[in-house]
């Protein structure tokens, strides 16, 4: 808490103060491009997926802009240690992902190459996927 009055956290798009749980501010969240992609439905990344090899669904939660604010996010996650943005991530996800009848059996985090895993300390999408696993009943498997 006094780590909150010294070092209060900041919206990555606008560094305005916000609670230590969120990334982004209200007004940059609206900023956001989230896909609203029905997943079992037809969408853009089902189609391009196919092409590559045999999907019968897909989902993806925003689309990644160069220079974007969900660049951003990413980054964050990735790049400078807010394993939060997982979860946050994951939140986002569970308030738009509707499975109906097709959940998947297991959701893999995947994992990442030794070198990368020291450099950064922890894997980026575990939260992630422990997050989506825990909230959807779906085993998860980390190999």
């Amino acid at each position: 808490m006094i780590l909150d009055l010294f070092f209060p956290n900041r919206c990555i798009e606008c560094s305005r103060i916000i609670d230590s749980d969120l990334l982004v501010c209200s007004l940059c969240f609206e900023q956001i491009h989230f896909t609203h992609f029905d997943y079992s439905g037809d969408n853009i990344i089902r189609e391009k997926c196919k092409l590559l090899f045999p999907i019968e669904n897909t989902y993806a939660l925003m689309r990644f802009e160069q220079d974007s604010l969900s660049q951003k996010i990413i980054h964050e996650l990735k790049y400078k240690s807010r394993e939060n943005a997982g979860k946050t991530l994951a939140e986002w996800t569970k308030e738009r992902l509707n499975f109906n009848e097709e959940k998947p059996d297991i959701l893999v985090s995947v994992p990442l190459h030794p070198k990368k895993l020291k450099e950064r300390g922890y894997n980026q999408l575990h939260v992630f996927t422990e997050t989506l696993s825990t909230f959807y009943h779906i085993h998860l498997t980390t190999n």
